[in-house]
């Protein structure tokens, strides 16, 4: 990759909102791994107050904006599950505005997407449409609805400029824990679906101290890149219907070059149903946050995965400075009531 996520950051850093970095102490209390052990100190990484509401926005700005004016007033297709359509339809029309173009857009969602998030991705300005659930049925919708507009594929997985983009999240922690706390994370644990965020974040914090993990749904084999190292091959196909809709989609091909090496990417822990809905409860209780479940995910694997606490306890600091990467607060009151109270 030519840039390097630093330098992208410094070339987006007046489009984005600066995210907040929050402590939490009552969760860093039930965090600490046991009376011996390290105190876990925990920071959360609020990317819900990024525009659109989560971290995606980074990533479309970057990437659209290295377009070329030709590019765009052709048009884009490009698949998501809400918040990078969203992201990329809020980016679109900004960035339209800046070149004095439009920039026709059309997002192909799948049919299991939240009403809320397709309506959002409307509002903005794109055009969607509706595929099957499954990735294979959303790449095939997008190649179809490129030949048929003449329009450019934006692939949502194999780009590296949003990759980069998403990475600056990275920058943005370390600046923020050395400004605000004196300190550097030892470690960050970030979510991971299509595996851009994670593989920025790791591509931005190799070569320092700070440690980077990954975490995953478990069900229905969600947990596509903890189960790729473990195979040493990239899986392909993800058919979930995890509670946590936008990691419901396999690693990209780019992304995978950085997340299936350890010295990059330490090591990626899965979560179940229920222990990410208790994550939620946490957040909510405890910092008064309404997060969705893609954005649980992280906290998730830091509160009850035991190969992560011994991974903790192996590090013997104290306290370990813990950031975890919140990604996204894009849910309805109604649908976060509902899922806090259903049985996983």
């Amino acid at each position: 990759m030519s840039s390097s996520v630093q330098e992208v950051y410094t070339a987006i850093a007046d489009e984005v909102n600066q995210t907040p970095l929050v402590s939490a102490p009552e969760i860093s209390r039930i965090l600490s791994v046991s009376e011996n052990g390290p105190s876990i100190e925990l920071f959360l990484k609020c990317e819900g107050k990024q525009k659109t509401g989560s971290f995606k926005y980074r990533g479309a700005w970057y990437a659209l904006s290295s377009l070329k004016a030709s590019t765009l007033g052709r048009g884009l297709v490009a698949t998501s599950s809400g918040n990078f359509g969203k992201a990329l339809a809020s980016a679109a029309h900004d960035l339209g505005i800046r070149m004095g173009i439009k920039i026709p857009l059309t997002i192909v969602m799948p049919s299991t997407s939240r009403p809320s998030k397709i309506m959002a991705t409307k509002t903005l300005g794109a055009n969607v449409y509706l595929s099957g659930p499954s990735w294979a049925e959303r790449e095939a919708a997008v190649q179809a609805l490129q030949r048929q507009l003449g329009a450019s594929c934006l692939s949502t997985v194999n780009n590296p400029n949003i990759l980069l983009g998403q990475g600056t999240v990275g920058v943005e922690v370390m600046q923020q824990m050395r400004r605000i706390y004196r300190s550097e994370p030892d470690a960050v644990i970030v979510p991971c679906g299509s595996g851009g965020l994670l593989a920025g974040i790791a591509l931005f914090f190799h070569g320092t101290r700070t440690k980077v993990f990954g975490s995953e749904p478990s069900k229905g084999g969600a947990d596509d890149a903890r189960r790729g190292r473990l195979q040493k091959s990239r899986i392909d196909r993800v058919d979930s219907n995890t509670m946590a809709d936008g990691l419901r989609c396999p690693v990209g091909e780019t992304a995978w070059e950085v997340i299936q090496r350890p010295e990059y990417v330490e090591d990626i822990y899965a979560v179940g149903e229920n222990e990410i809905q208790m994550a939620m409860k946490a957040l909510l209780k405890h910092n008064g946050l309404m997060v969705e479940p893609s954005a649980a995910v992280a906290l998730a694997a830091a509160l009850f995965s035991a190969s992560f606490h011994d991974r903790v306890e192996e590090y013997g600091k104290r306290p370990f400075r813990l950031g975890v990467i919140l990604t996204g607060c894009n849910i309805e009151l109604n649908d976060f009531a509902t899922l806090l109270s259903s049985e996983c």
